[in-house]
């Protein structure tokens, strides 16, 4: 599908959009693959979700997925139960083995 898409009621299947998805807060989507360059569930989502980018579970949102993403973005009043892969991350550009650089006071303070 070409253009943003916005879910609402009740929806089973599989959806591939060319841009973004917006579940609403009202839809239930059930044993769902979703694939879009970016999504956001604000309602209710179980199955699998692939994104080229942004992921996002907004506020209230019950999510039971896969998800494969470039980022990603939970609420903290997000139910979130499944397994997240981001595989272009490289986990040398977080500088794991660099030390931390801190503001610290003098030792005249």
């Amino acid at each position: 599908m070409q253009g943003s898409l916005l879910i609402k009621g009740k929806f089973s299947g599989v959806i591939r959009c060319a841009s973004h998805v917006s579940i609403d807060k009202s839809a239930w989507v059930e044993s769902c693959t979703l694939a879009a360059t970016t999504a956001s569930v604000a309602g209710r989502f179980s199955g699998s979700i692939e994104v080229n980018g942004l992921a996002e579970f907004l506020d209230r949102s019950r999510v039971s997925a896969s998800v494969k993403c470039q980022s990603l973005r939970i609420s903290p009043s997000c139910s979130f139960d499944g397994h997240v892969a981001m595989p272009d991350i490289d986990l040398q550009d977080l500088r794991l083995n660099k030390p931390i650089q801190t503001a610290g006071r003098s030792s005249g303070d």
